[in-house]
């Protein structure tokens, strides 16, 4: 027996699309995966993921298919972890929908976690440099440090916005005295390598990779794997000898 979800699961996926449309092999997928596959592809004709016969790049909303989606957890024909996993994707936008008006209200930390979620493309937000770097400097001009180091990396490494490798250093110092762990991470990484312009300094360095495994940092925002990178990277500059 055919069950409702069968015809409506991504292949790329295997989850229920939140954002579906419509392939030229007939097929519903998630735009967003299927978007990705087809930019893997030079050729204006590509294998279908599905059927593996040769298609076209066009893609159509397919409306129906998510009205359906919806309709069918609704009302309890869809159940399970396909049923949950979506469920968790529209609280999610609704989630987003209401930080972005937080956001254009003013609110600081909305506007971080918006600028996040454009940095990275995840919450239901395509990746996109140039607004991530919109908000952080929003959120950067409101006294937000975490947006202050954000927009500091950013112009230094010309991410979403013209390079300018001064600001930036200048943003980066100013967030890392502000005690972000994340700042002081990059400026340590920043002098160590002698990049930007400025001369090696490994005393610098290891002062600025230190503080930023300080506990007492008062921004933190650092994963366990960018605090390995950093005790990787303090190890080899305290080799070097000051």
């Amino acid at each position: 027996m055919v069950a409702i979800e069968d015809d409506l699961i991504c292949s790329i996926t295997h989850e229920l699309p939140f954002n579906p449309v419509l392939a030229e092999d007939g097929r519903v997928y998630e735009r967003a995966a299927i978007e990705k596959y087809f930019a893997t592809k030079s050729s204006s004709m590509v294998k279908s993921p599905m059927t593996n016969k040769m298609i076209g790049k066009q893609l159509f909303p397919a409306v129906q298919a998510k009205n359906t989606i919806e309709a069918s957890i609704e009302n309890g024909y869809i159940t399970g972890d396909l049923a949950n996993n979506w469920s968790d994707k529209k609280r999610e936008k609704k989630e987003m929908e209401e930080t972005e008006k937080k956001a254009e209200s003013g609110d600081v930390l909305s506007m971080e976690k918006l600028a996040d979620a454009y940095l990275h493309g995840n919450r239901g937000f395509k990746k996109d440099d140039c607004l991530a770097f919109k908000w952080y400097d929003k959120a950067r001009t409101t006294e937000s440090t975490y947006g202050l180091g954000r927009v500091g990396f950013m112009l230094v490494y010309g991410q979403g916005v013209a390079t300018d490798e001064r600001r930036g250093l200048m943003y980066l110092y100013l967030a890392a005295e502000k005690e972000y762990d994340m700042a002081a991470y990059w400026l340590g990484m920043t002098l160590a390598g002698g990049e930007c312009g400025l001369a090696v300094n490994n005393k610098e360095a290891i002062e600025w990779l230190e503080k930023s495994l300080s506990h007492n940092c008062l921004h933190i925002s650092m994963t366990d794997e960018d605090k390995l990178e950093v005790k990787e990277l303090l190890e080899e500059v305290r080799q070097r000898g000051c």
